[in-house]
């Protein structure tokens, strides 16, 4: 295993040795973006789904390899986000004879924050949101970035708007269930719903929470808007037009399918404003020849406009099982939610959660209502609601993770109807 606070030290050693890359995602492309302004070349990249892939700059991305039999001259960086995960992968490695191995989240995070605290101090750093998008410092909840907060405070003109203290670092807003897609193993259990389970949230119910919320708190550090399919919402416009303007919120991620092509260019246009980032989720095959000419279409709308988007092709989604109680003991549980990738801190219909499993298993009757799991924004008082928010945001042990895998190494395809 491999841990050091020494910087200079860990660059010296990846300098001498052939260096993989396990994990070809968001946190796999930034090491590599800082490791390349450090000289040090990357070998290959290993990924457990390297099918979805086909190279990234020229580097391939292989299938993982227990049996290379270089292992004392190579270093491995694990870069997977979901902690179970990496501890898997990381004994299966050592198992196998694998000595020089990264994975100590810290030590990878000081190594992307000290290039780009290099290039503060030669005053040749230039914010670039994806980047920060795909950087895990700045989704550190303990340890925040202070170069991406400076940013969104000063470029982005985002101020603190009372001194409560509280933070949310990144907050989901699902304007909607509805989606013309029903993806198996949705995350926001789409396979399970009857037409009578559909809800629009009307916008200006939408913005009343979200500013309640904003009143309370001093700052969102990100919104994360989806549905359902956004794009199927009557009044997004609307509501994105809002959000971007509210004082203390900072970036703006909009996520949609692509397959649902806006009638009015509006959206494009709003969509172009400097604080948002759109994430196009790539299903492949499994859409049909009608709603893959709609993707084409959307990209080359965003395009057009100028907009910040990228498109995710190589997406696998998380398997997290049935509603079944899973009985964990009190450690257990604290360990399911603290490793978690999907904590994102959801808002529907006045109702703020830890995440959509826990939203929609209430909306549909898969599991109790726990009381303690949500905020409910609509009822609390506005005296009351950041101390409420704030032990909402310290809970690591809602109900909701007694019916649920986490993020165990279990995977299904994403986008399979």
């Amino acid at each position: 295993m491999y841990c050091s606070n020494n910087i200079e030290s860990l660059i010296d050693d990846l300098s001498n040795k052939k260096v993989i890359i396990y994990g070809a995602g968001k946190i796999g492309k930034r090491i590599y973006q800082t490791l390349k302004k450090d000289n040090i070349s990357i070998d290959r990249f290993w990924d457990n789904n390297y099918s979805l892939h086909t190279s990234i700059d020229e580097v391939p991305v292989d299938k993982p390899n227990l049996e290379f039999l270089e292992k004392d001259n190579v270093f491995i960086i694990v870069t997977i986000y979901a902690k179970n995960v990496t501890e898997e992968i990381v004994s299966q490695l050592s198992a196998s004879g694998f000595k020089n191995i990264l994975y100590d989240r810290q030590t990878i995070n000081n190594l992307i924050y000290g290039e780009c605290a290099k290039e503060v101090q030669r005053h040749t750093h230039i914010f670039d949101l994806n980047r920060c998008h795909i950087c895990p410092v700045s989704k550190d909840l303990d340890d925040r970035c202070d170069i991406y907060d400076r940013f969104v405070e000063k470029e982005l003109m985002v101020s603190s708007k009372n001194s409560s203290g509280v933070i949310i670092p990144s907050m989901g807003i699902l304007v909607s269930n509805r989606c013309n897609l029903k993806c198996i193993g949705c995350n926001q259990l789409r396979d399970f719903y009857k037409k009578s389970d559909i809800v629009d949230i009307k916008a200006v119910d939408v913005i009343s929470d979200v500013m309640k919320i904003s009143n309370a708190v001093g700052k969102i550090e990100k919104i994360v808007v989806v549905g359902g399919e956004a794009l199927l919402h009557k009044e997004i416009n609307v509501i994105i037009e809002k959000l971007i303007s509210i004082p203390n919120v900072g970036i703006l991620q909009f996520i949609t399918n692509g397959s649902v092509l806006p009638k009015n260019d509006l959206i494009f246009s709003l969509l172009s404003n400097k604080k948002v980032k759109v994430e196009v989720s790539g299903y492949g095959d499994f859409l049909s020849s009608n709603a893959k000419s709609n993707v084409v279409s959307v990209l080359k709308k965003l395009e057009k406009y100028s907009v910040n988007f990228e498109y995710e092709k190589t997406l696998q989604w998380f398997d997290f099982g049935d509603f079944q109680d899973r009985k964990y003991s009190p450690e257990r549980l604290k360990h399911v939610y603290d490793t978690c990738c999907f904590v994102s801190n959801d808002l529907f219909n006045g109702e703020l959660h830890k995440c959509a499993r826990s939203v929609f298993g209430k909306h549909l009757g898969k599991v109790a209502d726990f009381k303690n799991d949500y905020v409910d924004i609509r009822n609390s008082k506005d005296e009351e609601l950041s101390e409420i928010i704030n032990e909402f945001m310290k809970n690591r042990t809602p109900q909701i993770c007694q019916h649920c895998n986490g993020t165990s190494s279990l995977t299904i395809s994403a986008g399979k109807q």
